[in-house]
């Protein structure tokens, strides 16, 4: 035996785990939120890939993909005028405000407490 756990294994655990899920299910209502932002901005497809100085095929393949990167989406959000902030919301720990997180981030001791 190798050591490596096999892929049937690996999917099995996948499908269960409920932050996985809960995050694959955040990603695929952040595609269709997309549309809406492009479209409450008054913008078609062609219109937003001329000033994100992209395809409106990269348009259309983004707003579909329930798994796209942070860049593409925070590129997005400023194309139609937007800002795009990250919060991390942790049980019983003050709200992050990862948008402007320092670039030392502080020990776990150190972070605040919800009151």
């Amino acid at each position: 035996m190798s050591g490596h756990t096999p892929w049937a294994e690996i999917k099995k655990v996948r499908q269960t785990n409920e932050h996985l899920l809960r995050g694959h299910h955040v990603a695929a209502s952040a595609a269709t939120w997309l549309i809406a932002l492009r479209e409450g901005a008054g913008l078609s497809e062609a219109q937003l890939a001329e000033r994100m100085g992209v395809s409106t095929d990269w348009v259309r393949e983004t707003e579909s993909n329930p798994d796209v990167r942070v860049a593409s989406v925070a590129t997005y959000v400023a194309a139609v005028g937007g800002e795009l902030q990250f919060r991390c919301l942790l049980p019983g720990i003050m709200p992050f405000d990862l948008t402007e997180m320092p670039a030392e981030v502080p020990a776990p001791g150190r972070i605040a407490k919800a009151v």
